[in-house]
């Protein structure tokens, strides 16, 4: 794997396992009330172009989450 961009050398400190695991939770939840708000409790899914502004945000957050585990990931196997 390779190494952390400087740019996001400033999330190492948030990426312990205790946080990732609450902010996973929270996330997992978030999307799934998310979803369940835009599909009418999952019935069915309808494309709405009004929220193209969540599925962006979900999408952002998403890969947020993806790219702490990452850096966690890194830092675990470096010590």
């Amino acid at each position: 794997m390779g190494k952390t961009t400087p740019r996001f050398e400033n999330l190492k400190p948030l990426a312990t396992k205790n946080r990732l695991t609450a902010l996973t939770i929270v996330w997992s939840f978030g999307v799934l009330c998310l979803m369940a708000v835009q599909t009418d409790l999952f019935r069915h899914y309808d494309f709405k172009p009004a929220f193209i502004a969540v599925y962006l945000l979900m999408a952002i957050n998403t890969l947020f989450i993806g790219k702490l585990w990452k850096i966690y990931i890194e830092n675990r196997q470096q010590k």
